[in-house]
């Protein structure tokens, strides 16, 4: 990835680039301040989606897991 910026006077213009695609940082959409609002909503709509991979975790910590001995 690169980053570009040009200075002309007091506007400064970055680019972002990689591979074969280029991204002005301008044209990015403008987002608002995360609120304590936001993070409750995505804390009661979000569920966990470990147990899809419970198989693999399990295998993992017979594996390598640690034991008290």
């Amino acid at each position: 990835m690169v980053v570009s910026c040009v200075t002309l006077g007091m506007v400064v213009s970055c680019v972002v680039s990689w591979g074969m695609g280029v991204l002005d940082i301008f044209d990015l959409p403008k987002i608002e301040a995360i609120i304590e609002e936001d993070v409750r909503i995505t804390l009661e709509t979000t569920r966990p989606s470990a147990h899809l991979l419970a198989a693999r975790y399990e295998q993992f910590d017979a594996d390598f897991g640690s034991r008290a001995v």
